[in-house]
C-alpha cells in the first residue's frame, strides 16, 4: 500500500510540474506573438475633458478649412452653438470665441470642469473660394471661371444655367464659376 501511494504521489508531482511548464511556455509565447495587443488607456484615465477639448479644437480647424471667405462666419457660429450645447450636456463650461483679421481667424477656447481648466489660443487661414472647391463640394468633377455677358454657365452642351452659379474671386464681376460633370 505504501508503494502504491508513493507511486501516485510521484504521478501527481509530475502532473503538476508538467502543467506549470506548459502554462509557462504558452505565456511566454503569447508575449512574443501578441506584444502589440496591449491598449494604452492612459488618455482615457486622464478624463474625457482632454479628449473633448482636443476634439473641439480639431473640429474648429476642420470647420474653417471646409469654409471660405464668404461663409466662414455662419459656419463657425453654428459650430460654436453646437459646441456650447454639447459641453453643457456633459456638465462642463466652455468659453469659445473667434474673430477674424484680414485672412486669419483667431480662436480662443477655455474648457472648465470640476478637475481641469484647459485653455488654447490659435489661428488659422481663411480659405479663399475657388471654382474647383465649389464644384467638387457640389459633386461635380471640376470647375472653371468663364466670362459670360449674362453671368451664366453652359453645362456641357446644355443651355446656360443661372441657378447655383457662383461669382469667381479675383476677377471681373462678370466671371462666374461653371461646374462640369465628370466624363
Amino acid at each position: 500500500m505504501v508503494f502504491h501511494m508513493r507511486k501516485l504521489s510521484n504521478k501527481a508531482q509530475f502532473f503538476i510540474l508538467t502543467s506549470v511548464v506548459i502554462v509557462g511556455v504558452f505565456f511566454t509565447l503569447s508575449k512574443y506573438i501578441n506584444d502589440y495587443s496591449f491598449i494604452d488607456t492612459s488618455k482615457a484615465a486622464k478624463g474625457s475633458e482632454f479628449f473633448m477639448f482636443e476634439n473641439i479644437k480639431e473640429k474648429a480647424i476642420k470647420t474653417l478649412q471646409i469654409s471660405n471667405t464668404l461663409n466662414f462666419n455662419s459656419r463657425l457660429a453654428t459650430y460654436k452653438n453646437f459646441v456650447e450645447d454639447s459641453v453643457a450636456d456633459r456638465g462642463y463650461t466652455i468659453v469659445f470665441s473667434y474673430y477674424n483679421v484680414s485672412d486669419y481667424v483667431y480662436f480662443s477656447m477655455t474648457l472648465v470642469s470640476d478637475k481641469y481648466i484647459l485653455k488654447s489660443e490659435f489661428s488659422e487661414v481663411i480659405p479663399h473660394p475657388t471654382c474647383d472647391y465649389y464644384c467638387v463640394s457640389l459633386d461635380y468633377e471640376n470647375g472653371e471661371c468663364e466670362q459670360n455677358e449674362f453671368g451664366q454657365c453652359e453645362e456641357k452642351g446644355r443651355d446656360y444655367q443661372s441657378g447655383g452659379d457662383i461669382y469667381c474671386t479675383g476677377g471681373e464681376d462678370e466671371n462666374t464659376c461653371c461646374c462640369f460633370p465628370g466624363t
